[in-house]
């Protein structure tokens, strides 16, 4: 059960802090505006 609350604490240290400074949710905003303006086109 260890190994799952230190994944868990791993996976949202991760989400908060992000990969290379862009947040996981900074990433998926861009990505639902790019494809938004993918579809007006």
């Amino acid at each position: 059960m260890e190994v799952f609350n230190n994944f868990f604490s791993l996976l949202s240290d991760v989400w908060k802090e992000g990969i290379s400074g862009a947040s996981f949710t900074d990433i998926i905003v861009a990505l639902t505006v790019f494809f938004v303006f993918l579809l007006l086109r």
